[in-house]
């Protein structure tokens, strides 16, 4: 993460792994040192995401030798479906503009993702929470990851919804080890008088194959909005 020469500037972050929600707001902590023995100016900046998504408190840094300074960098994703649910590798970069030799640079995993249940089966979503009027279409979007040690199968599921309100598209994902696919949710309650306005608790599930006791139950819930512009044909 950091170069050892001692004529080098030297970057530091306090962990490699970060995450953030879509829409939302992280700040990163670096720790510039200038270790030459003439002044320099330093420039930041981050690889691996759009640079829309990055802003920074100084993008070049004023460092006399020895100096030490501590800045932030901020990483902004768009709220869905503008910023897609999975992990980034950042590449965070000082870099001297009077001599471009002198460079450090620290590489990190940033997650995107409202929730993150971690585990043999590792899953990504926006939130637990989402809400719906009757008859449009809900996309529920979420991010798989094998992190065992061996190819495997999964299977995704919707409990405790009714009957004919939830599909997906493609229910079975085979992963290699540490392989990310993404896969989508529907949900759409039906436009009839019987969707009831009001809040249903349901379920996600993703079971493996191989190890069908380390599968992942995740608890949600839906708010389905007043049914209000119904109108009978009779």
């Amino acid at each position: 993460m950091n170069n050892p020469n001692q004529d080098a500037i030297l970057l530091t972050i306090p962990t490699d792994q970060f995450s953030v929600p879509p829409g939302g707001h992280l700040v990163i902590p670096l720790e510039i040192t200038n270790q030459g023995s003439i002044p320099d100016q330093v420039r930041i900046g981050v690889e691996g995401i759009p640079l829309i998504w990055v802003s920074a408190e100084q993008q070049v840094v004023s460092l006399q030798p020895a100096e030490r300074r501590q800045l932030n960098i901020i990483i902004q994703p768009p709220a869905l479906p503008d910023a897609h649910i999975g992990r980034y590798s950042l590449r965070l970069l000082a870099s001297s503009i009077i001599d471009p030799t002198r460079s450090a640079q620290a590489r990190v995993t940033l997650t995107v993702a409202g929730y993150e249940a971690k585990g043999r089966i590792g899953v990504l979503l926006e939130s637990l929470q989402y809400a719906v009027v009757p008859g449009e279409q809900l996309t529920i979007p979420l991010v798989l990851i094998n992190q065992g040690l061996a190819a495997d199968v999964f299977r995704i599921a919707i409990e405790d919804l009714p009957e004919g309100w939830a599909t997906i598209p493609v229910p079975v994902i085979r992963l290699e080890p540490g392989e990310v696919k993404e896969a989508v949710m529907i949900v759409q309650p039906l436009r009839q008088p019987g969707a009831r306005a009001g809040r249903r608790p349901f379920r996600i599930t993703v079971s493996s194959q191989q190890a069908p006791a380390q599968g992942v139950d995740l608890d949600a819930t839906l708010t389905v909005a007043a049914f209000i512009d119904f109108k009978s044909d009779k």
